[in-house]
């Protein structure tokens, strides 16, 4: 692998480890090289992940049940990192939630609950901030560091409705509600403005907007979002492997407040 390319003794934080993108950058951050703190709320999933893992000689890992819309919470364990690990060079903010009910977050507008639009907010945008605040504090210290942000194309562009017509998954009807995209639109807008903030400090801050990644949703969604899509699919966790590699090595430092779109055209 190219050096530059290269997470070799690099200590990176990454946030919802146990989910489908995290899984995926979990095992290849170990690949490139780094060392890992993975953070999950998902204790059963994160002992999954653990035993699934696998690093070499010359890195480690340690994984973190965390609730990280609470912010006592969220400092005391930064803090526990930034002592095993001695400096923290990358935070990846990836986790997200659809709060505590599937069929609430699918909701109507007209019938959302305000309990769940918090949820959303808190586990979408609020974490980031907690997370931003506590380890951005340690980087400015630093004096470097790198944040990444897990966005959305719905953070850029409205849901097209005919594509959720009929589409379905576990079961439910899908739609993609207005939480979700006012979240992701909020990561986004915290990514330029601490990008401007951190830059002094020499503190990079990127986020990363992935199209409709497939996770089991039916015929009908696939193909219909799909055929809006000018490379003809839907995205695997493995699309956004490579734009997480190259943001968080020294490929990529000269560049700040840019929002990576990987979505096979989708937005254009």
């Amino acid at each position: 692998m190219n050096k530059q390319f290269s997470l070799k003794n690099k200590n990176i934080i990454l946030t919802g480890a146990a989910g489908i993108i995290g899984q995926k950058l979990s095992q290849e951050f170990l690949n490139a090289g780094a060392n890992l703190a993975l953070l999950d709320l998902d204790s059963v999933s994160l002992t999954k992940l653990k035993s699934k893992l696998h690093s070499n000689e010359s890195n480690y890992f340690e994984i973190y049940e965390v609730d990280l819309t609470n912010e006592i919470k969220v400092n005391k364990l930064v803090d526990i990192i930034s002592q095993r690990f001695g400096t923290i060079d990358v935070l990846h903010n990836n986790a997200a939630s659809k709060g505590r009910s599937t069929k609430d977050f699918l909701k109507p507008f007209e019938e959302y609950k305000l309990s769940t639009w918090n949820d959303v907010m808190d586990a979408n945008l609020s974490s980031m901030f907690l997370m931003s605040k506590a380890v951005g504090s340690i980087m400015k210290k630093q004096n470097y560091g790198n944040i990444i942000q897990t966005a959305s194309i719905y953070g850029v562009v409205t849901p097209d409705k005919e594509i959720y017509k009929n589409s379905y998954y576990n079961g439910l009807e899908i739609s993609s509600p207005a939480s979700y995209s006012v979240s992701k639109a909020g990561v986004i807008a915290l990514t330029k403005y601490l990008a401007s903030y951190w830059a002094k400090y020499n503190i990079r801050v990127n986020s990363i907007s992935p199209g409709g990644i497939f996770s089991g949703q039916n015929d009908s969604f696939v193909q219909k979002y799909s055929s809006k899509v000018p490379l003809g699919r839907m995205a695997t966790e493995n699309d956004i492997v490579g734009a997480a590699i190259f943001l968080s090595s020294d490929a990529s430092s000269y560049i700040t407040g840019q929002n990576i779109l990987v979505d096979g055209g989708f937005t254009l």
